[in-house]
């Protein structure tokens, strides 16, 4: 009943979309933040002769800088993304009905119906997702309790030699939890951050690689996730040795390296966070200011003209560890969007090819992607939020319909109608592409996969895949093992 009550919502609120909102992405307006370094409409005029360098237990189920107050941007070498600006004419913001339709989620301009989805997925707490602008200090023992879930996982190697019960303790004592402190309301004491890295997100503050084997292979059974440069954190707790921070982001908690987080303040957490005028990377490892960007993420800009966006760009004081912004030229190109997609099965195929061959990465290791944080990435480009995990996927607030009473043939039926779908089994999520002939075409960020005669094919990468040829070495097909399908698309996006 309660999947049936938000597919109803969602299909109004999608319906009601289609009416007033169109055209082929959300449009960037808002005013500069105050209190951060902004290149003016001026300096950029000046600057246009100049050529400027611009520029991702785990409980995943298996899946896996320096700035001073008025630093200048290095003038580099262009690449891809890079250019000479000849006119520093700024575009003025969208107005009119369809811009004032367009509504805030997460500070952001979205899609009306794709922000409502998020509301739902926000509103059911197994989703993992969190409102950061309007995050609640927690009590004490809650992040307490946070931090403990995790468990250290029974290993032989810690950063290739054995993982001794010394070192165990060692990890463990560095989270220090005697001193975790808390307001006189009882409440946790949180500061906040921007990330000026895409930054590994662990299970506890020891940055080496904990493997299973001697050999070094397989995961890090440390990691968990990466979150992308950017984005804002709510720091709750620090290590021992200093070294280390747990943090909420938007989709996770866990231990992040204290180096990637520059301090702010609420206003100025607020004011970097919610704006109208952002890009989105629509292909991974677009480079901004010598940093490459995950799929999906986004960075506030102070204008655009007509050739190049003047993003604000987050670094971390070196001295301090506090926030600033600098100036960072971005070329346009198809790369990226001024702000989100619309959402649209087109959307999805640009951002699967846009990954197909990527390496696969346990948690986002070497800042590459897991099954579920792709398929994550994919819709984050069009304002869709997904839950991180595949253990948590079946919450989002959309479509989701349970398939397992259904036969494969059944299974098969009902997904080739509906194209960006995801396909959740226990572990893994896989895309739906679409029918070419009678084959079903899935893309799949994975380790491997059995033949039905039983052959391992090692892939450990991003692949287009057909679904019927798919199996587990105990010789279950994929398709038999389908628990659910996602419909992030359904309604007027189709």
């Amino acid at each position: 009943m309660r999947k049936m009550i938000k597919k109803l919502l969602f299909r109004l609120a999608a319906c009601t979309a289609a009416l007033i909102i169109t055209g082929a992405a959300v449009s960037a307006c808002g005013e500069p933040v105050p209190g951060t370094a902004r290149i003016t409409e001026r300096e950029a005029e000046a600057s246009s002769q100049e050529t400027f360098s611009v520029e991702e237990s785990r409980s995943t189920d298996g899946e896996g800088t320096t700035a001073s107050e008025k630093e200048e941007t290095p003038a580099e070498t262009p690449t891809e993304e890079t250019g000479t600006e000849e006119s520093g004419t700024e575009i003025p913001p969208e107005s009119g009905p369809e811009a004032d339709e367009t509504i805030r989620f997460f500070g952001k301009k979205t899609d009306a119906a794709a922000a409502e989805v998020n509301r739902l997925t926000l509103e059911d707490t197994a989703s993992g997702l969190y409102d950061l602008l309007a995050y609640q200090a927690p009590k004490r023992a809650e992040v307490l309790q946070q931090i403990e879930k995790y468990e250290l996982p029974e290993a032989a190697f810690y950063g290739g030699k054995p993982f001794s019960e010394k070192k165990k303790t060692a990890i463990l004592k560095n989270r220090d939890l005697d001193t975790l402190r808390e307001d006189p309301d009882g409440t946790a004491f949180i500061r906040y951050a921007i990330l000026t890295e895409n930054t590994d997100l662990r299970a506890f503050p020891a940055g080496k690689k904990l493997a299973a084997g001697e050999d070094d292979a397989g995961p890090d059974l440390l990691q968990e996730t990466m979150l992308p440069l950017g984005a804002g954190v709510i720091l709750l707790h620090t290590s021992a040795d200093g070294n280390w921070f747990f943090v909420q982001a938007d989709n996770y908690a866990g231990w992040i390296p204290g180096s990637c987080a520059a301090f702010c303040t609420e206003e100025e957490f607020r004011n970097y966070l919610e704006t109208d005028r952002f890009i989105v990377a629509l292909k991974p490892d677009v480079e901004v200011h010598g940093k490459k960007l995950r799929l999906g993420a986004v960075l506030p800009y102070a204008y655009q003209t007509a050739h190049l966006f003047v993003v604000d760009f987050p670094v971390r004081d070196e001295a301090s560890g506090e926030f600033r912004t600098v100036p960072s030229f971005l070329t346009k190109s198809d790369r990226i969007s001024d702000g989100y997609c619309m959402p649209s099965f087109s959307a999805v195929m640009d951002a699967a090819l846009a990954l197909e061959g990527r390496p696969y990465g346990w948690g986002d290791e070497n800042n590459d992607y897991d099954c579920s944080s792709a398929v994550g990435g994919i819709y984050r480009t069009m304002g869709i939020l997904l839950p991180r995990n595949t253990s948590a996927m079946a919450h989002f607030g959309g479509s989701v319909a349970d398939v397992r009473t259904f036969s494969a043939e059944e299974k098969l039926r009902f997904i080739e109608e509906r194209p960006g779908a995801l396909l959740l089994m226990k572990g893994h999520v896989m895309l739906y592409l679409k029918k070419v002939g009678n084959e079903h075409l899935v893309f799949n960020e994975t380790t491997g996969y059995n033949t039905a005669e039983g052959e391992l094919v090692p892939v450990m990468s991003a692949v287009t895949s057909v679904l019927e040829d798919l199996y587990f070495s105990d010789g279950n097909s994929f398709v038999s093992l389908i628990t659910d399908v996602i419909d992030p698309l359904e309604g007027a996006y189709r």
